[in-house]
């Protein structure tokens, strides 16, 4: 396990946010087997120098990595390309050739400035924020908090949901169980 300092160089202004750049480059390099199981990420220090952002950036970009299984962080000890890092799907031609169409996507301009129109880009997993429908969400925060807003921020019923301790209360009898709504308490978790 040595300290591999492969360190990325960062477009900004490009369609990638930076940490999209950076765990991007560290999960090709472990997807090409430039970086193997147990091989060491350069420190976030050294990221962040090197591509003149904040730590906080490069961190958020190993928490990525992280959570998509490709490295194992310990305080300490730094981060590290996990076992389980090695990707059967890249192996032989199907997995090669979506792994270079994707690579391709990222470097190349971004397809809505040559025309075409993109409903959804699926490369990075997250929605279109143009496709958020604002309006309409804005509108129905509107209604709600007009109709039930003191309800609704508001700590609600000491003795839980009014419906909820009605239809409890309906349920067939099982001996000694309450027969009335006001008879029910209804808890978030053991210790309340």
């Amino acid at each position: 396990m040595g300290v591999t300092l492969l360190l990325p160089d960062l477009r900004n202004g490009g369609p990638d946010s930076l940490v999209a750049q950076i765990a991007r480059f560290y999960a090709e390099a472990i997807g090409d087997g430039v970086l193997g199981s147990g091989d060491r990420l350069p420190p976030i220090r050294t990221v962040a120098e090197h591509a003149d952002v904040t730590r906080a950036t490069v961190q958020q970009a190993y928490r990525r990595l992280a959570d998509s299984g490709l490295v194992v962080s310990t305080v300490g000890r730094g981060t590290v390309v996990a076992e389980s890092a090695a990707r059967e799907t890249h192996d032989g031609p199907v997995g090669r050739f979506a792994l270079d169409a994707l690579r391709e996507l990222h470097t190349t301009e971004p397809l809505v400035e040559s025309g075409v129109d993109v409903v959804a880009d699926f490369a990075e997993l997250r929605p279109d924020p143009e496709t958020f429908p604002i309006d309409e969400f804005r509108t129905a925060i509107e209604l709600e908090l007009r109709e039930r807003g003191h309800e609704l921020l508001a700590y609600g019923d000491p003795s839980g949901s009014r419906a909820l301790r009605e239809h409890l209360a309906t349920c067939p009898d099982t001996g000694d169980a309450p027969t009335s709504a006001d008879e029910i308490l209804i808890t978030s978790g053991a210790q309340q």
